[in-house]
């Protein structure tokens, strides 16, 4: 028995399309955040440029994002995975072109905007679904999830340092290089798979759509990713302008800052993320990250106390919360969903991450320029206050984790 449930591994052709598809989400992903901590400093450079298109040229992505990511995903289903895989990919290419040959701040937003339309979240995770047996979608799943933590972590800590390489003309002909190197992935590694949907998939969409959007719990998770990434682009409109004019630090020693907090939080972050898991507190532990998220802000308050050291201490609470978050939620989503309705269920899951980019973009530039720093942070506080009032009724999935071939392994590991 335990043999044959050992030989129930991922196969290699498996094993093979989870790092294929992981990779794709990841040179996007890094293309798409590569921007977020520099463009802020680049105000008095980029000609027609101010904080409220500033802001929007940082989150427009998340508009287009959000706005397709269901039409994508439905698309695919009629044409198949891998055109519609391509079509992304190919506008991430043309907007990172646009980018190259842009020289005012309309035509760096138009640039974000044709590369954010590249919807293919929905897309790559239905294709981990077609190509990947259901028993081994959770590790896909994760491992996906885990190149996005990844390339957000390396845009973070290298977007600094590459900026004053390369400028940003360059990053954009690293942006188009990034997406060059994701179709070769698509069409080197992951196979084609010819599903038609059947009359009963056709038909499902709209009804399932209507009862996952009536779903208080999943109401709760979608607002919890449009509060969070919408706190993230904000905060990123303010936090390299806090440190570069703020406190003098050159834009090169930025991604020192970023890569330093990121692995202290994470240094905290795991234990808490592991002993969550083991003692089933997950109510616990989204109030404990909105509660953090919450406290970075009133750190970064405290901004005016003319010290580098505020500034970190914010960061290292708010990508503990951040990271926290950003590791429970989608996995609660597919917890509160059947596994016929998973996929649709994070369309629409990425739809609210993606729009609360692009609000955190604009409304965060409309406060920098009408009430600077202190109104970017009331903004966010208010949020998560929301966000927090909202969870506190939450109902935990009954769920356990360590179930089906985890849950037999642990037994029989017990019995020997």
């Amino acid at each position: 028995m335990k043999e044959d449930l050992l030989k129930d591994a991922m196969t290699p052709s498996e094993r093979q399309a989870m790092v294929a598809l992981a990779s794709i989400f990841a040179l996007r992903m890094f293309g798409l955040f590569l921007i977020l901590p520099v463009l802020t400093l680049m105000t008095h450079e980029i000609s027609g440029a101010t904080p409220f298109l500033i802001g929007i040229g940082v989150g427009i992505y998340g508009l287009t994002q959000a706005a397709l990511q269901i039409p994508f995903g439905w698309w695919s289903d009629k044409i198949g995975r891998h055109a519609v895989l391509t079509v992304g990919l190919v506008l991430f290419l043309v907007g990172s072109l646009v980018g190259v040959f842009s020289d005012s701040m309309w035509g760096i937003i138009v640039a974000r905007a044709l590369q954010g339309a590249g919807a293919i979240a929905a897309v790559v995770m239905a294709t981990a679904g077609d190509l990947i047996r259901p028993q081994h979608q959770s590790k896909a799943m994760a491992a996906i999830g885990m190149s996005i933590g990844l390339a957000f972590m390396l845009a973070l800590v290298s977007g600094p340092v590459l900026l004053t390489l390369l400028e940003l003309k360059g990053l954009f002909v690293l942006m188009a290089f990034s997406s060059l190197a994701a179709l070769a992935i698509l069409w080197l590694l992951v196979p084609t798979v010819d599903r038609p949907p059947s009359v009963e998939d056709r038909a499902r969409p709209s009804l399932t759509l209507v009862s996952l959007l009536k779903r208080s719990e999943l109401i709760r998770l979608d607002l919890g990713v449009f509060v969070l990434h919408f706190c993230l682009t904000a905060l990123f409109l303010i936090v390299p302008l806090l440190l570069h004019q703020g406190h003098g630090l050159a834009v090169e020693r930025h991604g020192y800052i970023y890569a330093g907090t990121i692995l202290l939080s994470l240094f905290f972050m795991l234990p808490t993320l592991i002993w969550v898991e083991k003692l089933w507190l997950l109510r616990q532990a989204l109030l404990l990250g909105i509660g953090t998220l919450i406290l970075a802000q009133l750190i970064l308050s405290l901004v005016a106390a003319d010290t580098v050291w505020v500034v970190v201490l914010a960061l290292v609470v708010f990508f503990y919360g951040f990271n926290l978050l950003e590791a429970m939620l989608p996995s609660l989503v597919s917890r509160y969903v059947s596994v016929e309705q998973k996929g649709l269920a994070m369309g629409i899951f990425s739809t609210s991450q993606f729009l609360g980019a692009f609000c955190g973009g604009i409304f965060g530039g409309l406060m920098f320029t009408h009430f600077a720093v202190e109104g970017v942070i009331f903004s966010c506080i208010l949020f998560l206050l929301a966000w927090f009032v909202a969870t506190w009724g939450m109902i935990p999935p009954t769920i356990q984790p360590h179930s089906g071939v985890e849950k037999e392994l642990a037994t029989l590991e017990q019995a020997d």
